[in-house]
């Protein structure tokens, strides 16, 4: 009986953790309709910016809210609580824009393929650049450090199947 009270304890445990499981869900949604301070927010961030298209993004971590945002050619996201805290902020770059030892790392790591949507990623304070490689039919995310440092790979091919 104690056996069986164990493995019933043991499934629960798991059906209830699924819910942390689940994948992100995005959903478009129009800007008048964010709480006030995620639009007082993401304003402040765009600055004399347009900003084009707005979601709502829900995960395990919460809900947040994020804006695509042109400034002349500056393109970039921003992401925000409900509460108006930033996220982050995700500004498209050009690869001869990267500090030295970053794009120096992206080209090691692309190498013989084609490195592609290249950005700037200011999160938590600390900024960090992606950039999508693209080699032999296979394409992975490479993040690097400001300072040049490999911080991680992540094949993507896999989550396009």
């Amino acid at each position: 009986m104690k056996a069986q009270c164990t493995c019933w304890a043991v499934a629960l445990a798991f059906a209830l953790s699924l819910p942390t499981f689940a994948e992100e869900k995005e959903e478009a949604v129009k800007f008048d309709k964010l709480p006030a301070a995620a639009q007082k927010a993401i304003k402040e961030q765009a600055g004399n910016g347009r900003i084009i298209a707005v979601s709502k993004e829900t995960s395990a971590e919460g809900v947040a809210f994020e804006a695509r945002v042109e400034q002349g050619k500056r393109k970039f996201e921003v992401s925000v609580s409900a509460e108006g805290k930033l996220l982050s902020i995700e500004e498209q770059i050009a690869l001869k824009d990267l500090p030295e030892p970053v794009r120096k790392t992206m080209q090691e790591q692309a190498a013989g393929g084609k490195l592609s949507t290249i950005e700037k990623v200011t999160e938590g304070g600390k900024t960090f650049y992606e950039a999508k490689a693209t080699k032999s039919g296979k394409q992975t995310e490479i993040q690097v450090a400001d300072d040049g440092k490999l911080l991680k790979t992540e094949d993507l091919t896999k989550k396009k199947e």
